[in-house]
């Protein structure tokens, strides 16, 4: 009988306070904070009838609805997903934690904030809901409206609207922010881990209340894609540089002209300068690595060039046409024979890829891809000289 059953779902939630949304793992999709529930059950965020209805479905063995489009569905195909990654990571020692939880009345143990959605850069895979530059640049240049489908991640909504409108001093002085807030001082106390992520979590003027509150938890780790100027950034390393519990986790997985495309915002000179400012002050970080059809092309060289640093593997899995396999079959072959003969090719990392890659890409996939790449060079005002000729050519940019 296959097991559908997640740990993920008993230990671990992420909190978007901008956005009043929980989600029962950093993967699963979110449910909307019933403020009225929270104040008359306060300290019970974690434990809301659909998080509770989800472990009951876990302890039968059951498919859970939010885990479909990021685990499940994936796993029907045989390919990647967060929750097989999970379960192979040693360090998590995920056999010896099977089916431990019992109670669908739980404590989480990881905790991830989703702190805001501020950030001054706009990366090709992110979208609104991560990025203020990505909302700006829909509001100045309009939605994404000529896809085959409809993807309401790149066509702003009323509270997309209202979040561009308020400022992040008057976010944190709303009463369902404080309650929020409230809730995360208290299961801050029993976590092991504590995520930060953003948007950049170092743009926001509440981080440091937060890392001040978790100073005595296990491990923190701040999720950022080094974006910010030299010297703000100065400022915030010197900060942190004596928490002993706090590792940087470095949003990037390409270089150069790759990198500046898909990490739009940035510079791969800045990126590196900053880099050295972490070295200088000792202070400890590993990649997370995510991986689409656009930044696989640069995959052997970004690992090549920090082949001793700790990398954390992702893949993008929405939208749909950013997936690493909607490539041309020349590009495709070309990527999937550089994989085999590189010093990586028996790696997780690559492994998966490959099985990604070989899947079969639609004309549907074709088009999005080429209608949002032509946008979004546009807009950002950057070009696709990065990308083979074959894929180029393809995608009708040359």
């Amino acid at each position: 009988m296959r097991d559908f059953y997640c740990d993920l779902k008993f230990n671990s939630l992420r909190i978007d306070a901008e956005k009043k949304t929980i989600y029962s793992c950093w993967k699963a999709e979110g449910e909307n904070i019933d403020l009225n529930w929270l104040k008359e059950n306060p300290g019970q965020l974690f434990n809301t009838p659909t998080l509770q209805k989800e472990r009951q479905q876990m302890l039968e063995n059951k498919r859970v609805a939010s885990c479909e489009m990021t685990c499940f569905s994936k796993e029907d195909k045989n390919l990647w997903s967060p929750r097989l990654q999970y379960k192979n990571n040693p360090r998590l020692q995920y056999k010896d934690n099977l089916n431990k939880y019992k109670d669908v009345v739980a404590t989480p143990t990881f905790l991830d904030i989703i702190i805001s959605g501020e950030c001054n850069m706009g990366c090709s895979y992110c979208c609104k809901e991560f990025s203020s530059t990505w909302r700006n640049d829909i509001y100045k240049n309009g939605d994404y409206n000529k896809f085959t489908k409809t993807y309401d991640r790149f066509k702003l909504s009323n509270v997309d609207l209202a979040l561009r409108k308020v400022s992040q001093n008057e976010r944190t002085q709303l009463d369902s922010y404080r309650l929020i807030e409230q809730e995360i001082e208290k299961i801050i106390p029993n976590l092991k881990v504590l995520n930060i992520s953003g948007g950049e979590p170092f743009l926001n003027d509440r981080l440091f209340k937060i890392l001040e509150t978790a100073k005595n938890i296990p491990e923190i780790q701040l999720l950022s894609g080094l974006g910010i100027k030299q010297e703000r950034f100065i400022r915030c390393v010197e900060q942190i540089k004596d928490y002993r519990n706090i590792k940087l986790r470095i949003s990037a997985e390409s270089t150069e002209a790759n990198y500046e495309f898909n990490r739009n915002g940035n510079t791969w000179k800045n990126f590196l300068n900053n880099l050295k400012i972490l070295d200088d002050y000792k202070v400890e970080y590993f990649f997370n690595t995510t991986y689409s059809n656009l930044t696989v092309l640069d995959y052997v060289n970004f690992y090549t060039q920090f082949d001793s640093i700790v990398k954390n593997f992702n893949v993008v899995y929405e939208p749909d046409f950013m997936k690493p396999h909607v490539l041309d079959e020349e590009t495709k072959n070309t990527l999937i024979n550089d994989f085999q003969k590189s010093k990586f090719s028996n790696s997780y990392s690559t492994v998966n890829l490959i099985n990604l890659m070989q899947q079969p890409v639609t004309e549907d996939d074709r088009r999005n891809l080429e209608y949002f790449v032509k946008q979004f060079s546009m807009r950002r005002k950057t070009n696709t000289d990065f990308m083979p000729v074959s894929l180029q050519k393809w995608l009708n940019l040359c």
